[in-house]
């Protein structure tokens, strides 16, 4: 039964914003049912993120900033087994 499981789950918090907090409380929730969750806190970002005002206005060149993590990502989680594919 899926009750009975012990999921393994990535969780990717937000930079930064209103969905911040039920980020950590989703992942501590998940935590304290029994699953194993790691949590990648991206609101350490959060700061970088803006200093990208001092370079460009442009949301579209903006939106780039969030593809740099994906290779840390994909070397870092590719190879683990996930709980539900």
């Amino acid at each position: 039964m899926l009750i009975d499981m012990k999921l393994k789950i990535l969780f990717i918090g937000p930079v930064y914003g209103g969905s911040l907090p039920p980020a950590n409380y989703t992942a501590s929730t998940l935590k304290n049912m029994g699953h194993e969750v790691e949590f990648l806190d991206f609101s350490i970002f959060k700061d970088a993120y803006f200093k990208t005002d001092h370079i460009t206005r442009d949301n579209g060149q903006k939106s780039l900033f969030y593809l740099f993590p994906h290779p840390i990502l994909h070397n870092g989680f590719n190879t683990k087994e996930a709980g539900i594919a």
